[in-house]
């Protein structure tokens, strides 16, 4: 976009204008008019004055809107009163004299009710033409304006092939109502009209001077060649109210699919300037895009133990009709980074290859957690695809501690057994000497030695002792009583021991310490 406005006026000021020679007087419109279109030109703008009849008339600048009272009291001030009618010489010199300005709209317009009268008027033509093509700008238009009669044929001829140029033409008598209608953006894309046939597209629409009436038109020579045309219809007539325009493709029946240009060409009545006055415009008519994301091989379940990574590679295919770009993100789950060619997301075009690097940071143990990859296809569709499933395996405790936990229990066991069974269970008082009994059968001869109590066994019952084996010929007992086998040996009391009615012994259980 221009950064500012620059409009120079190139006024015939002979004496036709105000009606000498019969013609009508028409220079009190004209001055009327052009105050009036820069009454609305943008703030900012710069206003460079000419005037000219058998020679130029270098005239002041004015910035508006500060100057703009200046500027019409100097058009109040103007006369025409020339002999000559000298417009080439005028349109070179006042060109040749324009300062350079690249990054502004620079808008030439040109007003003369005459024909150029001088000697030189077709080397004068040339010479201006030249230098306009050099001195250009990309923002630039010249109107040639013709006030009483048409267009002159050599400059219909000169200006057919220069872009952004128009030229206009009244009646005798009458002035035409300028206006400027500047239309943004400069281009549209309709998308595909296969998956939908009708597109309405908004524009920007600055009206300087009087709104008027539009007419729209499209010229699309690509698609008529087929068969099919493109239809453009306005919301609104006039220009002011122009926002939105509906396109339509008609008669598709033949039409090869591909991708096609067109031009929508935006017409006024005279002294209306469209600019640009043809929008160029892209379509396509094809299947809808498809893009698909391939894994150079399958993953699986991918174990990642804590600050462990691994990378997953795809490469992004499509239809003809997929050229990207499309967008690629991934949805992951707490605790596991992922990069996408090393960003947090990317884009992609069909061919391209994507690297997915999982990182474990803080995933819980032995539980399968997924990443879904995720494409956004503005200009079509994308293909399923799996998730990424991520699973950090167990430590060896975290596999192995049940097992671990039994053995403890085990070992714990056995240790308390072996310590139990290390540890007496009572302490035996046999004839004076005390012994400690840890088994749990105890053989009275190994306990002590002697023979005559051979084959007399206790047997332990948790902390109780009781007769396990009583030899024959062998009498145990507790005062008058005879105790059995099994019989309990009370703790604390004195019990004897007969073999063949004789005393070999006497024992007494006590609690260990």
């Amino acid at each position: 976009m221009p950064e500012h406005h620059r409009y120079v006026f190139l006024v015939d000021t002979s004496g036709s204008m105000r009606g000498v020679g019969g013609t009508p007087n028409i220079f009190g419109r004209v001055k009327s008019e052009l105050k009036r279109f820069l009454a609305s030109a943008p703030d900012g703008s710069t206003v460079q004055f000419n005037t000219f009849d058998a020679r130029l008339n270098s005239g002041p600048t004015f910035d508006l809107p500060d100057e703009r009272q200046a500027f019409q009291a100097y058009v109040d001030r103007l006369q025409a009163n020339g002999q000559s009618t000298h417009v080439y010489r005028a349109l070179d010199e006042t060109l040749t004299a324009l300062p350079e300005a690249q990054q502004s709209a620079t808008m030439l317009y040109l007003l003369t009710d005459g024909k150029d009268n001088d000697q030189a008027s077709a080397t004068r033509l040339q010479s201006f033409l030249q230098r306009y093509q050099v001195q250009r700008g990309p923002h630039d238009w010249l109107y040639y304006i013709t006030l009483g009669l048409q267009t002159p044929a050599d400059v219909q001829q000169a200006l057919k092939n220069v872009p952004r140029t128009q030229t206009l033409s009244a009646a005798p008598g009458q002035l035409p109502r300028l206006s400027v209608i500047t239309i943004q953006p400069g281009q549209l894309n309709l998308g595909n009209l296969r998956l939908t046939p009708v597109a309405q597209r908004d524009l920007n629409v600055i009206t300087q001077g009087t709104s008027v009436n539009l007419q729209a038109q499209v010229v699309s020579p690509d698609l008529e060649r087929h068969g099919a045309y493109l239809t453009a219809r306005l919301n609104a007539a006039r220009s002011s109210g122009l926002s939105s325009v509906r396109f339509s493709l008609k008669n598709t029946e033949t039409l090869p699919p591909g991708t096609y240009r067109a031009r929508l060409c935006l017409s006024g009545p005279d002294g209306a300037a469209v600019q640009p006055g043809a929008l160029e415009l892209k379509l396509a008519y094809h299947p809808a895009a498809h893009y698909q994301l391939e894994a150079q091989k399958a993953a699986g379940t991918l174990e990642l133990k804590r600050g462990e990574e691994q990378s997953v590679t795809y490469t992004l295919t499509g239809n003809p009709w997929a050229t990207g770009p499309v967008a690629v993100e991934a949805q992951a789950p707490e605790g596991l980074g992922v990069t996408l060619n090393g960003q947090p997301q990317t884009q992609l075009r069909p061919g391209d290859r994507l690297q997915v690097i999982l990182r474990n940071q803080a995933l819980p143990s032995d539980r399968a957690q997924q990443v879904q990859l995720r494409l956004r296809a503005p200009d079509g569709e994308t293909g399923p695809l799996a998730p990424l499933t991520v699973i950090q395996p167990k430590t060896f405790l975290e596999r192995f501690w049940p097992l671990l936990m039994l053995a403890a229990l085990l070992g714990a066991a056995a240790l308390l057994w072996w310590w139990t069974s290390r540890r007496p269970w009572a302490l035996a008082q046999i004839d004076g000497q005390t012994f400690k009994l840890r088994s749990e059968i105890v053989h009275l001869e190994q306990l002590t030695g002697s023979p005559d109590l051979r084959h007399l066994s206790l047997r332990r019952r948790n902390t109780q002792g009781r007769l396990h084996k009583i030899p024959e010929g062998v009498e145990v007992r507790a005062g008058r009583d005879l105790l059995e086998t099994n019989d309990v040996l009370e703790r604390n009391e004195e019990h004897t021991i007969l073999r063949d009615g004789q005393l070999v012994a006497r024992i007494t259980l006590k609690q260990a310490r």
